[in-house]
């Protein structure tokens, strides 16, 4: 059975709030040019044509822009980060490269 882990359900609400956000960006566009064609007296189906493309020209553009935003702002957080060996000297795990030896007199 398919179950959706956190990552992927958090994947699919933002597609979700994207698609939302892309056909409210391509109706205002197509509203705003067939109402322009009704006050000027052009034609309602060039206006839904070119009100159409406009939309869905634009709205991929913000969509497209803000995606790369967002990815810009995590930093790459979630993608397949480089994972280390951890060193390990005499049966120990050393997690960090400075290290001071007290073990000597002084």
């Amino acid at each position: 059975m398919f179950t959706l882990g956190p990552t992927t359900a958090a994947a699919w609400i933002a597609v979700g709030k994207l698609t939302l956000w892309f056909i409210v960006g391509v109706a205002s566009a197509t509203a705003i040019s067939i109402l322009g064609a009704i006050i000027s007296g052009g034609s309602i189906l060039d206006a839904f044509v070119h009100g159409l493309a406009d939309g869905i020209f634009w709205s991929g553009v913000f969509a497209f822009v803000s995606a790369s935003i967002n990815a810009i702002k995590t930093g790459g957080r979630g993608v397949i980060r480089k994972k280390t060996q951890p060193v390990i000297k005499d049966g120990v795990e050393i997690r960090s490269a400075n290290r001071t030896d007290f073990t000597k007199e002084a």
